[in-house]
């Protein structure tokens, strides 16, 4: 899907170099990217500034980050200021497997940010002008610490 022209309030991109984006007009860069492009990745945490790797709190998916969190710390061999950090998402309500998933994470050595819940203002935000902008104010909190916590990291 693509969300050029169905999402306000910020610009979508495509780029075709990393050097190149480093020297854009943009602050700060989000880039959402499956894990298995390790020839685009790599590069990619080499020149950032941070990485937040997103996980279920299925077993898979805590081993699934294993490339990811692998390739971070190669980055970080040739950038020393690449922060990286672990945040539980699309966490379900009263989730006793929580804990056990935030013990396996441990053994990644980086932080684990506050959990982001499975909620359907998260779904439709790109549609409704964003989680901040709607009445959810359990999404909001949850962004809010998380983006605090991020920001506390830099």
């Amino acid at each position: 899907m693509n969300l050029k022209g169905l999402v306000e309030d910020f610009d979508i991109i495509n780029f075709d170099n990393v050097k190149k984006l480093k020297k854009s007009e943009y602050d700060v860069v989000f880039i959402d990217s499956p894990p298995y492009i390790i020839e685009t990745i790599q590069p990619i945490f080499e020149e950032s500034d941070f990485v937040l790797v997103p996980t279920k709190v299925g077993v898979p998916d805590i081993m699934a980050i294993s490339t990811t969190i692998d390739l971070i710390k190669k980055a970080q061999k040739k950038n020393k200021n690449l922060k990286a950090a672990i945040v539980l998402n699309m966490l379900k309500p009263n989730v006793k497997i929580k804990e056990q998933a935030i013990e396996q994470l441990k053994k990644y050595d980086l932080p684990i940010l506050s959990s982001i819940h499975d909620r359907i203002s998260y779904g439709s935000s790109f549609l409704n002008g964003g989680v901040i902008s709607s009445n959810d104010k359990q999404a909001k909190d949850e962004i809010e610490k998380l983006s605090n916590e991020i920001l506390n990291l830099l």
